[in-house]
């Protein structure tokens, strides 16, 4: 029978809420994996797109979504 193995010491898969408004720095980080995530994205690391992942929330929650 095939075994299902808990890896305790790795990282939560989402990153927390850090709940204040994107920097432009951050929105322009947001923009340029928005871009690759649309052109290739099989080249984007799994980092990076809970970095994106968050970014979207956020900028979402600005806007009162």
């Amino acid at each position: 029978m095939l075994g299902y193995e808990h890896n305790l010491g790795s990282k939560p898969m989402t990153l927390p809420s850090k709940g204040n408004n994107l920097t432009d720095e951050e929105f322009r980080e947001m923009t340029a994996l928005k871009n690759a995530i649309n052109q290739m994205p099989q080249a984007v690391v799994p980092e990076k797109l809970e970095t994106f992942t968050e970014y979207l929330v956020r900028s979402l929650r600005e806007r009162g979504g």
